[in-house]
């Protein structure tokens, strides 16, 4: 406000009214319940996750930390994916789900996860111990910030040595290989990974295991034919994953927006036949998850995205994965702050709870 006397009123205003700005607000990052680690769950140990992932792990991916444990939203959202659950006959039934927990909580571990240990999987049961080319899993983010986020993660989680091929395909992707090669080198100081497509021609050429892109580039890779081989004919039969990361976004008229773009990717891999994808989304915001009502409310959110069905009626498990935190003993202290500070945070604690 330029007029000195209007800014004073302007600040006279903001002092007295609280309408405007709020005092500061003092949040606790929570503690999580945690559970097993994944060298206990895999098979060999009576798990359900692939024997070879702990070998592969230690031996060439050592951000993968099979002996660091997974908090119990993680775990049980990893054996949904890969497990499922549990039917009447004793057999098992894979589980479409939406992970609903706080930011840092590791809701990338709850997709990624089983999307590596699947081709981990068939790595272990080819005979030439390879992973044919093709989509096994397709990312989509809101924005490309977060893809490039992702791609970052997966340079350092998957060498070359996994076997596992990635790419990011936006609006930013050069076309040709040689661009892209020299872009990475002057970003980087190095060539790039084997097993990254860097380019929309290597794209096209060896359509990568894990895609990442964002809904608008999906539309475009849909339509175009160049794009075509992602989806039609022999790669469209490798499709197992569909992930839609950050799915608060997806609400309204751009929530039925996806929802069709959704669809018509599934119409060109699998005629959109139930059951032959498996569906996930994450959000730190789209829901608490603390009721039956509200699970159905974002089972009914997902199934509309989607088009899969989202199992709210298992009591132990339900497909809506919420965070398991830790309550705060008030006789124990963590961190590094005044032991004061945390004496009063954990009363102010127990009178809100009482």
């Amino acid at each position: 406000v330029k007029n000195p006397e209007l800014a004073r009123q302007f600040k006279d205003i903001v002092r007295r009214d609280e309408s405007l700005f709020k005092g500061p607000i003092i949040q606790a990052t929570p503690q999580y319940r945690i559970g097993k680690t994944i060298a206990e769950l895999v098979k060999a140990r009576g798990g359900f996750m692939c024997d070879i992932f702990v070998d592969i792990a230690t031996k060439i991916s050592m951000s993968l930390s099979v002996d660091r444990n997974l908090y119990v939203h993680q775990e049980v959202a990893l054996k949904k994916v890969i497990l499922g659950d549990q039917k009447k006959d004793g057999t098992y039934e894979k589980k479409n789900i939406v992970v609903l927990t706080g930011t840092g909580s590791g809701k990338t571990e709850c997709f990624l996860y089983p999307i590596i240990n699947y081709l981990f999987e068939e790595k272990a049961n080819d005979p030439n111990s390879c992973i044919s080319k093709g989509v096994r899993a397709l990312i989509v983010y809101p924005m490309n910030a977060l893809a490039n986020d992702q791609l970052a993660r997966l340079r350092v989680m998957l060498p070359q040595e996994t076997g596992i091929t990635f790419g990011r395909y936006t609006g930013q992707t050069p076309e040709k290989y040689e661009d892209a090669r020299q872009k990475h080198v002057q970003l980087f100081g190095q060539d790039p990974q084997e097993n990254e497509m860097i380019s929309r021609d290597r794209i096209r050429e060896q359509p990568p295991h894990i895609l990442l892109t964002n809904f608008a580039m999906l539309e475009y890779l849909l339509m175009r034919p160049d794009d075509s081989v992602l989806f039609d004919g022999e790669a469209g039969r490798t499709w197992k994953y569909i992930v839609l990361d950050e799915a608060h976004v997806y609400s309204g008229a751009t929530g039925a927006e996806i929802g069709y773009l959704i669809r018509r990717v599934k119409d060109r891999v699998c005629q959109n036949r139930p059951g032959v994808l498996q569906c996930i989304a994450t959000s730190a915001t789209m829901g608490s998850g603390d009721s039956k009502t509200i699970n159905i409310q974002i089972a009914e959110a997902a199934k509309a995205l989607f088009g899969e069905l989202f199992d709210v009626e298992s009591i132990v498990r339900p497909s809506i994965i919420t965070q398991q935190e830790l309550i705060a003993n008030s006789q124990k202290h963590w961190g590094s702050g005044c032991v004061e500070f945390y004496e009063l945070s954990t009363d102010l604690l127990d009178d809100v709870r009482s």
